[in-house]
């Protein structure tokens, strides 16, 4: 003869606390609590402080492995030839080549007389008696003018029929304004569409050796 016998799951057992436990976690005191919290603080404080240090210590090897490799590849390139514009010549500019120049002059003798009399113009510029000494002991006297330019000079002489003495400063004046204005068009005109290709050039070539640093 069967008999039916139901079966009941047993209950989860419940953790037991003893009294004295329960008892002193409910008396625990604030200033406890607090020490505890602090305690936590501290060594999450220093498990940063320690990860931040392993972050830095791997971070400079890294570099530092990076610039000494850097330089291996820069002693090696240099040993072999290989630079960075080994393959860029530069164009050969303003080559100078020296003229030679034979001057033969005649040395004419002459004597002013003291009055001025013998000097060509004289009468048309006032001249004080200091003036007139230095033209009879020098052959010339040096006075100041209103004129700002050395062209003004000329053109004042040439509508009044007045001989110049062009002087080597007014000829070097003329060669720097020549100058000046020829290297400024260039600038404009020239220098600037190059210097946007030599620009790309660079900037290529660096992109390729930082590539060969890198690799």
């Amino acid at each position: 003869m069967a008999t039916n016998v139901s079966s009941t799951p047993n209950p989860p057992k419940t953790p037991k606390v003893s009294q004295e436990q329960a008892k002193a976690e409910s008396t625990e005191s604030p200033q406890a609590r607090t020490g505890k919290s602090k305690k936590g603080f501290i060594i999450l404080a220093v498990s940063l402080i320690l990860i931040f240090a392993g972050g830095l210590g791997v971070y400079y090897y890294m570099g530092q492995t990076a610039r000494n490799k850097q330089g291996e590849n820069h002693a090696n390139n240099q040993a072999s030839g290989n630079t960075l514009f080994s393959d860029y010549k530069l164009p050969q500019f303003a080559k100078y080549e020296p003229v030679k120049v034979e001057l033969t002059y005649r040395k004419v003798d002459y004597s002013i007389q003291g009055n001025l009399a013998n000097v060509y113009e004289a009468k048309r510029y006032v001249l004080t008696d200091k003036q007139r000494q230095a033209i009879v002991k020098n052959g010339f006297v040096v006075v100041p003018s209103n004129f700002k330019e050395f062209y003004q000079i000329y053109e004042y002489n040439r509508y009044h029929f007045v001989p110049s003495f062009i002087t080597t400063d007014s000829v070097l004046h003329s060669y720097h304004l020549l100058f000046d204005t020829i290297l400024r068009d260039l600038e404009e005109y020239v220098f600037y569409k190059k210097l946007i290709n030599v620009s790309k050039y660079l900037l290529a070539e660096n992109q390729k050796y930082y590539a060969q640093i890198k690799a």
